[in-house]
């Protein structure tokens, strides 16, 4: 079932509102706002719901690019974790060594 949006005159009380149906389809749609809700006018009906505009799928694009992206660097990691840890190690050594430096000349 799909959901969708309009436009509807519900009197001169009420005036315009923006109201929320599920239906099938548009006419569906278009029955149940002047059925339940009681609308003299229905305008611009659309349909809202996130299947409809991805596909069928509610995962979009950039969630599936940055998926793909995470398990390429998963897989990266798994593979080279030695070269990884050898770098990381050399660095804080480095970084000790420096700090040390600084230490020293301060005092």
């Amino acid at each position: 079932m799909a959901q969708w949006t309009a436009r509807c005159y519900l009197g001169t009380k009420e005036g315009y509102q923006n109201l929320t149906a599920n239906a099938a389809t548009i006419q569906g749609a278009k029955d149940q706002f002047e059925r339940v809700y009681g609308s003299q006018q229905t305008i611009n009906i659309r349909r809202t719901d996130d299947n409809f505009y991805s596909g069928g799928s509610s995962m979009g694009v950039i969630e599936s690019v940055s998926t793909i992206l995470f398990w390429v660097g998963a897989i990266l990691v798994f593979s080279y974790w030695k070269e990884i840890a050898a770098i990381a190690l050399i660095f804080g050594i480095l970084s000790l060594i420096v700090w040390f430096f600084n230490q020293k000349e301060t005092k």
